[in-house]
């Protein structure tokens, strides 16, 4: 996995996230689903998993493993009950 990337691609999203937020505009919003839109599928599953680690991972957890750790068994558990399409991920 080449985290470069994937965290440039982290870095694009939440900008054109802030962007969207900030104006509210229809401009906005579009090159956000646009961008969404033309990641693959590996992409998606890497911005998800860091949102639900950013959003269920316990400060107890962050101190028990490292975050390799933390992200591999936050992707397992996403890939087990919650991935299906990479369109819908998208809109996710």
């Amino acid at each position: 996995m080449n985290f470069a990337h994937y965290i440039n691609v982290t870095k694009t999203i939440y900008r054109l996230a802030c962007n969207r937020q900030i104006s509210n505009s229809v401009e906005a919003i579009q090159q956000l689903g646009n961008y969404m839109y033309q990641l693959t599928f590996d992409e998606i599953k890497f911005i998800q998993t860091v949102m639900h680690l950013g959003r269920d991972t316990t400060d107890e957890e962050r101190l028990k493993y490292s975050n390799k750790e933390l992200f591999e068994s936050q992707k397992r558990y996403l890939e087990r009950k919650f991935w299906s399409k990479r369109e819908l991920e998208a809109d996710h």
